[in-house]
């Protein structure tokens, strides 16, 4: 609406103008069309009325007031003085608004098929606005020939009520892969949390199966966490910790598939910046 506004305040002035010649030109014709509708009003006994009455009102959608005002109708000796005195009514224009309501929606739903003579895929995502904002969606395909078999689930929840906090969850399922996500990702006035388990599993009958880990893990204690692991070959992680602002601690480590909780510490990093204040 403010481009409306804007246009009408600029060319308020020019309007007032036009209206000061169109009245002048108004008062030389105005006389011989008075005296017509004078004789009318006095051919059916009607009085003529001294004043004309226009009421205030608002215009729809622009949200604009116009006052009131009235017309005086005067002799026709007095025509041309009348006029002289005719102003434009007073309009006033709502307050821009300095920001803009969005309003709170529903629950969002959305479905989706197709059929054919080998396959059939089913989906459908749902948006559900509460508590918690929920987003959740799932996908399959279904036909006689199992390559074409599949199936996708998944969740993430958004929870605002002691700062953020988003939940997601993840499923594949096909012939020969499997794979999930889980993962928490929070943040409040303390600092920021997140965790994050990625696993992919591929299988190929009577040939191989490999299985693969990660993990992200990070803290304000721990710092930071990557560990990428197999059941078969074990576990290489990487350790990165940030404790003071000028310092920083490192470590590549590595875990045996027979002690699969025991760190072996494979090489380790420590760096400090010298003279840390002058960093400020």
């Amino acid at each position: 609406m403010e481009p409306i506004f804007n246009a009408i305040n600029k060319h308020t002035k020019s309007l007032n103008k036009n209206m000061i010649v169109g009245r002048d030109k108004a008062v030389a014709l105005l006389p011989t069309s008075f005296d017509q509708a004078k004789a009318e009003y006095e051919k059916y006994n009607i009085e003529l009325p001294k004043t004309l009455n226009v009421p205030a009102y608002t215009v729809p959608v622009l949200n604009t007031e116009v006052s009131g005002f009235n017309i005086p109708v005067p002799d026709n000796m007095h025509v041309s003085s009348a006029l002289s005195k005719l102003t434009l009514t007073k309009i006033i224009l709502p307050k821009m608004q300095s920001n803009i309501r969005i309003p709170v929606f529903g629950d969002l739903t959305y479905e989706f098929s197709m059929k054919t003579a080998v396959l059939t895929v089913k989906a459908n995502v749902g948006f559900l606005n509460q508590d918690d904002n929920i987003v959740r969606f799932y996908a399959s395909s279904t036909s006689e020939f199992d390559v074409l078999k599949a199936k996708i689930d998944g969740i993430s929840i958004l929870n605002r009520s002691n700062g953020v906090k988003l939940a997601s969850i993840l499923n594949l399922e096909a012939m020969c892969v499997e794979g999930s996500h889980d993962s928490t990702i929070s943040h409040n006035g303390e600092g920021m949390d997140a965790s994050i388990t990625n696993t992919a599993k591929v299988n190929v009958p009577t040939l191989w199966t490999l299985e693969v880990n990660q993990e992200v893990f990070g803290n304000g204690q721990e710092g930071l966490i990557i560990s990428m692991s197999s059941p078969n070959a074990g576990l290489l992680g990487v350790q990165l910790q940030a404790k003071k602002p000028a310092q920083v601690r490192g470590r590549l480590y590595g875990r045996y598939p027979s002690e699969p909780t025991t760190d072996v510490d494979i090489m380790a990093l420590k760096m400090s910046v010298i003279n840390s204040e002058k960093l400020n």
